[in-house]
């Protein structure tokens, strides 16, 4: 059955009612309905907006009062006004999974058309709350280089356990890893609990009597750090305490890096699991001597200027053994002490060049992050979601959303990297934490006016 061609008043009195209806009218599609129709204008349109009518026109066709559109490949599909726009949108993404914004659009073009189809859909997709709280977790920003200018003058401290079964030479559960951060030099010693009392003593015990107190430590968020009696250790002996932002292992990297050094060493070492305390001295040294791939050294030569001496390779003779650990026995003692009073001079200048090798590698990591980067950072008073890095690790919740908020920043780190989140509802002032910022994600409102309610047939 052929739907008879509408008159002219028919015409007229669609854009009319079309023009006055604030759902149904869209200038664009009345004006382009007027001209395919009558080849005419409106009064006030000015000459370039009807070049573009004109040249608009020539991918439309109208059958009856209904406007179509003639996509890419040739076909043929209909043109709906703005206050269509919402009920399309929800269908083509709320009710089919809520994919991305590609898999969207693969649901409306062929079907529908509107002049901001794409710009639309990205929006919709991009503001969709849903969406927003499961996820991916994107970086904001690129990583923070730790750079020291001297040894100790910052160093890393943290608890690995609770090691289960516990030590058979001592019964402990506990490792407490002390590491520098201009040598990378670790101390690591078990210990019977994760408590204050444990990181006082072992920085009287194993840190003081050697090395001497650090400038600064840096460590987790852990009560043991934060509590009890470690604040006041600090502050009596002038030692700068950083924390890093909440639920950030990243921040605290080399700590966890050397952590996960001693936990493979020990796996690969034990033979029973309860003797891995025995096995801790030889993983320690292991690690102290081993070279830094970054600039070719280990932490023992940049702290004391040569590597602690090695076990006697079976397959080398005694005396290359004997030149390996002591030198050449041609030479006299007063020359061996002299190229080591040398070597000794060198050191400032050998840790000169690894901390530039190091900066340079660090800003080549850097200058990555910031090519993987694909969100802006939050700012003061963004509203943000919260990544919920206790779901992680978890083998169940899967049905749990990853995010939590909106949250508000009131605050920016002056580095830029993290950030203290106020707790929408709660009294002003109060503040949830500090947070990394690669750990939260700018949360998009959908604001009502930007999608019109659901069309209805004016029937």
């Amino acid at each position: 059955m052929s739907i008879p061609d509408p008159t002219v008043d028919d015409i007229d009195a669609f854009t009319v009612e079309a023009r006055n209806n604030p759902v149904l009218g869209d200038p664009w599609y009345i004006d382009v309905v007027r001209y395919l129709r009558n080849r005419t204008f409106e009064e006030e349109c000015d000459q370039n907006y009807r070049r573009r009518i004109i040249y608009m026109a020539h991918r439309y066709s109208l059958q009856g009062i209904d406007l179509f559109y003639r996509e890419s490949d040739g076909k043929w599909v209909p043109c709906i006004m703005q206050g269509q726009v919402r009920d399309v949108l929800t269908k083509a993404h709320d009710l089919h999974g809520h994919f991305s914004v590609g898999q969207t659009l693969r649901n409306i073009v062929g079907r529908v058309w509107w002049p901001t189809r794409v710009k639309d859909t990205q929006e919709y997709v991009r503001t969709c709350e849903a969406c927003q709280k499961v996820g991916p977790l994107r970086p904001s920003v690129s990583i923070k280089p730790i750079v020291q200018l001297q040894p100790f003058d910052m160093c890393g401290l943290d608890f690995v356990g609770k090691v289960t079964p516990a030590s058979r030479k001592s019964g402990y559960q506990y490792l407490l890893v002390f590491v520098d951060y201009f040598s990378r030099f670790v101390i690591a010693k078990a210990v019977p609990s994760a408590s204050s009392e444990v990181v006082v003593d072992f920085m009287e015990t194993q840190v003081k009597p050697m090395f001497g107190l650090p400038r600064a430590l840096y460590t987790d968020n852990g009560a043991h750090f934060t509590g009890g009696t470690t604040p006041d250790y600090c502050r009596n002996n002038g030692i700068v305490h950083f924390t890093a932002p909440v639920s950030d292992a990243a921040s605290v990297g080399l700590v966890e890096r050397v952590n996960q050094l001693i936990e493979r060493g020990l796996v690969r070492k034990c033979v029973t699991r309860d003797d891995w305390e025995e096995f801790l001295p030889e993983i320690i040294w292991a690690i102290n001597t081993r070279c830094i791939r970054v600039h070719g050294y280990s932490p023992a030569q940049i702290l004391f200027g040569y590597n602690a001496n090695r076990p006697v390779f079976p397959f080398r003779s005694t005396r290359e053994a004997a030149v390996l650990l002591v030198g050449s026995p041609e030479q006299s003692t007063p020359a061996a002490l002299w190229n080591y009073s040398v070597r000794l001079a060198q050191m400032d200048e050998l840790r000169v060049h690894s901390t530039e090798e190091l900066v340079k590698y660090q800003q080549r990591q850097a200058e990555i992050g910031l090519l993987k980067r694909r969100t802006r950072p939050p700012r003061v008073a963004d509203l943000v979601l919260r990544r919920r890095t206790d779901l992680d690790n978890q083998r169940g919740r899967k049905l749990e959303p990853r995010w939590t908020g909106p949250l508000l920043v009131v605050k920016v780190a002056h580095h830029g990297r993290s950030c203290w989140l106020h707790e929408l509802g709660t009294p002003q002032g109060s503040i949830r934490g500090r947070f990394q910022m690669n750990h939260l994600k700018v949360y998009c409102p959908r604001e009502e006016s930007q999608f019109a309610e659901g069309y209805e047939d004016p029937k």
